[in-house]
């Protein structure tokens, strides 16, 4: 009998979870959508955020090829934790989703700082 009931629960077990992943797999959404619908909302942001990752990708291949040392990655990382939470500040500011372009500017110049570390040309000195 215990086998029986054991078998039961191990089968309710199976279909629970098989139907609770499914159910979970179809409710995510798409990122690549996502992504581009804030590209068209929000520009100015979005070509903060893409910098950003673009920063945070080239500070892993720096250390990964020894160009910098562990300590110097930190810091350059922690400098973009610093441009995050300065956007923050200004779409707190602002009352928007977006924005405005001296705040992307001030965005800007604080990334400039991370470029020669990283072989990035810095946006400001590429607009001039």
């Amino acid at each position: 009998m215990s086998k029986k009931i054991y078998l039961t629960s191990a089968v309710f077990f199976f279909l629970f979870f098989s139907v609770t992943i499914n159910s979970l797999t179809f409710a995510l959404p798409s990122t690549e959508s996502h992504s581009s619908a804030s590209a068209k909302s929000y520009p100015v942001r979005h070509s903060v955020h893409v910098r950003i990752r673009t920063q945070i990708r080239d500070i892993k291949m720096s250390l990964k090829s020894k160009k910098l040392s562990p300590s110097e990655a930190k810091n350059l990382k922690l400098s973009l934790l610093k441009v995050r939470k300065q956007e923050l500040v200004f779409l707190k500011q602002n009352g928007s989703q977006d924005l405005t372009s001296d705040q992307k500017s001030q965005l800007d110049q604080m990334m400039d700082k991370n470029s020669s570390s990283i072989g990035e040309t810095p946006v400001a000195s590429a607009n001039n």
